[in-house]
């Protein structure tokens, strides 16, 4: 009987948690912060799908985007990677995968409060994880989803209603957008 209990006792101390407790314990298409992008994309097609004026309004051109879209990823259409572009490993400071929903928001909404619930479910919660919902309104559409602040990073999850005239006149789609972020890039997107 105390073998069978000591057994017990070293099977469950070496045991870990499936908690996640920072933005590198998350994936998109099994793609995570700090991998290289060339362990799953070739040179070639990385440079090709380089969107070099992707943040005009920024003069800080430390990172740079790429964007690929494939019918081959499992839950996502399109796929951006954010990486510096100084950096010949390509090693991932950001990852968004987006879900186009072409006139039907609802789902949209329904998809992101699933994403966000299994967000919720998977962290370790402490006084470091903070999350906040935000509903944003302009003359472009709607914006609301939630982001979730992380140790070492963020995590934001958010569907964009545009409005009709943006949908006319630029064709743009109405989506949702998972983003696993680092600090250093999130406090990149907040520069002039």
């Amino acid at each position: 009987m105390k073998t069978l209990l000591l057994i017990l006792i070293l099977t469950l101390s070496f045991q870990t948690s499936t908690k996640a407790d920072g933005i590198k314990d998350f994936e998109i298409e099994g793609i995570s912060i700090g991998d290289s992008l060339l362990d799953y994309f070739s040179k070639e097609e990385i440079n090709k799908n380089i969107m070099p004026d992707y943040w005009k309004r920024i003069k800080d051109k430390t990172f740079i985007l790429s964007e690929i879209e494939s019918n081959n990823f499992n839950n996502y259409r399109r796929l951006q990677f954010v990486f510096k572009r100084s950096d010949i490993t390509y090693k991932l400071y950001g990852i968004h995968g987006i879900i186009w929903f072409e006139k039907d928001i609802t789902s949209c909404k329904n998809k992101l409060k699933e994403i966000s619930s299994e967000i919720q479910s998977s962290l370790i919660y402490d006084k470091d994880h903070n999350f906040e919902d935000v509903e944003i309104s302009g003359d472009r559409g709607k914006y609301s989803g939630t982001t979730y602040q992380l140790k070492n990073g963020f995590i934001s999850i958010h569907c964009t209603d545009w409005s009709k005239k943006i949908e006319e006149e630029l064709y743009w789609v109405d989506h949702l957008s998972v983003n696993i972020k680092t600090e250093e890039y999130e406090i990149f997107l907040q520069k002039d």
